[in-house]
């Protein structure tokens, strides 16, 4: 059951994105409806107010509603199929192995992009899977000396792969990061938009390009975010990043849009990036509600096993001065630390509760 104002609430489990989703497609059959009834009263009868409705997924029948609409003059109880077709099929080739732009945001943080170099080598470049690496950094922040070192040893050591290094002007902004490598890419390449904290294996890539199709799908991958190992107690070896996905060990980010497989022309076909965002995060969430809005693009959105997010610390949210960025921070930062279980089992080790 549901009403259009409680389907908004800031408390619901889903994502302000995925609920605005589901909120279109009411009003579309709400609307829908409403001719319906105009139609059957030979009428132009005005929707004032949905009551409550029912929605209700049957896999074999469809989608079905069932809506207490109150309209100018008097209230209809309304049912609305939406059937399924038949099912089709087709056999699709095995895809080829086309090559992938790794776009990673950087500023500072030296001891991560080693890990992520070393991360990379170990389950990428090793294996010769084609990539192109790109570094978008910003030496204002930071300089970035040693990282060009580090960076200069891969590109001679791997020269199978290519390796690009941009400089930005000013404080780091991942959305301008981001745009920059899409302005850098305009012969339609496919890029993955990634983060220095993250790791990912051949099988990731692989999904990353069988599930992103130009001018037709974007991939949004769902990444396995490591939690605290100080709370935890253990601290996962790389060799186990893959193969641990226990609720203890961390949880599936269901919040975060910020992982992207698609193609440069179709990022740049919806307006890009809003370098206009400065602070922590949300750059995300605009660019998959740009791509939603767009009704062209399928989307695919799933927890993807090859894609792990290492725990590290968080920025700090309170000097952020947007407020849905300062909460979306701070959310992000409670949810990163430990399962529930875990964070009591931790207070009570430090003796900071008593039972």
């Amino acid at each position: 059951m549901f009403t259009l104002t409680k389907d908004l609430e800031v408390n619901n489990k889903d994502s302000w994105s995925l609920r605005y989703h589901k909120l279109q497609g009411t009003t579309g059959i709400i609307r829908t409806i409403m001719d319906a009834i105009s139609k059957a009263h030979h009428e132009n009868l005005q929707f004032h107010a949905l009551y409550y409705g029912y929605m209700l997924n049957q896999p074999i029948r469809g989608l079905q509603y069932r809506l207490n609409i109150f309209t100018n003059k008097d209230r209809h109880i309304a049912r609305s199929y939406q059937k399924f077709g038949a099912i089709e099929k087709r056999i699709i080739k095995t895809s080829e192995t086309k090559p992938v732009t790794i776009v990673v945001p950087l500023a500072g943080r030296l001891n991560n992009f080693k890990q992520f170099m070393k991360n990379l080598e170990q389950n990428i470049l090793k294996k010769n899977d084609p990539i192109t690496l790109l570094v978008a950094y910003f030496p204002e922040v930071t300089p970035s000396l040693e990282h060009k070192k580090i960076f200069h040893q891969f590109n001679m050591t791997y020269r199978n792969h290519i390796f690009i290094w941009l400089d930005l002007p000013g404080s780091f902004a991942r959305a301008q990061a981001l745009q920059a490598a899409v302005d850098f890419n305009k012969d339609n390449n496919l890029l993955f938009f990634a983060d220095v904290d993250l790791t990912f294996n051949e099988v990731f890539l692989q999904r990353c390009r069988d599930n992103t199709v130009a001018k037709q799908r974007v991939y949004f991958p769902v990444m396995f975010k490591l939690f605290n190992p100080k709370i935890l107690g253990f601290q996962l070896k790389p060799t186990e990043y893959f193969r641990s996905f226990d609720r203890e060990v961390g949880d599936w980010a269901l919040y975060s849009f910020g992982p992207v497989c698609a193609y440069s022309y179709d990022v740049i076909s919806i307006g890009g990036f809003n370098v206009k965002i400065k602070e922590w995060g949300y750059e995300d969430i605009h660019l998959f509600e740009a791509f939603i809005s767009r009704n062209k693009y399928d989307i695919i959105r799933a927890a993807d096993p090859g894609l792990i997010h290492i725990y590290h610390a968080h920025s700090k949210c309170d000097v952020i001065k947007n407020n849905i960025q300062r909460l979306m921070c701070t959310g992000a930062m409670l949810n990163s630390l430990a399962s529930e279980d875990s964070i009591v089992k931790y207070l009570l080790m430090k003796k900071y509760v008593n039972l």
